[in-house]
């Protein structure tokens, strides 16, 4: 819990030396002041989006802060008797 908070603490302030619009500012400013209201977060994403649009540079550093993907497969499955296989390489055999 403490490295989640610590990487978005991380971001607010990267954020907050990128953002020199008065409406990204704002945006960023509201969304930290009430997080838990979903229309403030929202007004950030898009001044995120925009930014990322706009400003190659933006886009790449913020890739650079953000985790990995983790590779691999992910299944869900929701009912009665249900079967997955998931199969990553070559020359494999599933028998169910």
């Amino acid at each position: 819990m403490e490295f989640a908070k610590s990487q978005t603490t991380r971001l607010c302030h990267w954020l907050k030396s990128k953002f020199t619009s008065p409406a990204a500012a704002g945006a960023l400013e509201e969304a930290v002041k009430s997080p838990e209201k979903p229309l403030k977060w929202e007004a950030l994403r898009l001044q995120v989006v925009q930014a990322i649009e706009e400003d190659v540079k933006f886009r790449a550093e913020l890739e650079a802060m953000l985790p990995k993907p983790a590779e691999g497969q992910v299944a869900m499955a929701k009912g009665k008797k249900i079967k997955i296989a998931q199969v990553k390489g070559s020359r494999n055999r599933v028998e169910m």
